[in-house]
């Protein structure tokens, strides 16, 4: 016999508080880090602006295609924002690897060359894990495609988000001396 499960509004409510405090620990944990790792916190303000951008594109997926918000919602973000922000320090490696390939007013440049040269990579890593997830969505239970949709959106828009965004927002906060 099928189970029913019944939310109620207080547990509603704190799934809602439980799933907005993981995202922005994890969005300040991410700040900080790649803040410190690259020795410029408008490196860190563009990665949590792509991630932004993928926490949004997530929720209109739970929105337009009506998937109950329950634990799996909080288990999706905090997948997709470890997913997308792990492609977005690859690109922020490379840049940081260039720095030393460009002059200090080629800026646009390095970033293109950067991104240039780790899209294969992002496009291969995204594909691989998007064909993974597309295949548990086709031949998984309710309970998993219900994971498995909003997965597949968050990948598609992690991907975009670290190859078009990042940099492209890194590059626009920079000093106009610095570009």
């Amino acid at each position: 016999m099928g189970e029913v499960n019944d939310v109620s509004g207080t547990v509603s409510h704190e799934m809602q508080t439980a799933a907005i405090k993981a995202t922005l620990i994890a969005a300040v944990a991410m700040l900080l880090y790649i803040s410190l790792r690259f020795h410029d916190f408008r490196a860190g303000g563009s990665a949590i602006i792509a991630l932004l951008h993928d926490v949004l594109i997530v929720l209109t997926a739970y929105a337009v295609f009506r998937i109950p918000v329950n634990n799996t919602f909080i288990v999706v973000l905090l997948t997709i924002l470890g997913y997308s922000i792990n492609a977005t320090i690859v690109i922020f490696d490379r840049i940081r690897e260039n720095k030393s390939a460009f002059h200090a007013n080629q800026t646009a440049e390095k970033i293109n060359k950067s991104i240039s040269q780790t899209l294969a990579r992002s496009i291969n890593t995204s594909l691989t894990t998007f064909l993974t997830v597309g295949a548990i969505y086709v031949l998984g239970v309710p309970a998993l495609k219900e994971f498995a949709l909003p997965m597949m959106i968050g990948i598609l828009a992690g991907a975009y988000s670290s190859v078009c965004i990042s940099g492209s927002v890194w590059y626009v906060l920079l000093p106009q001396h610095e570009k």
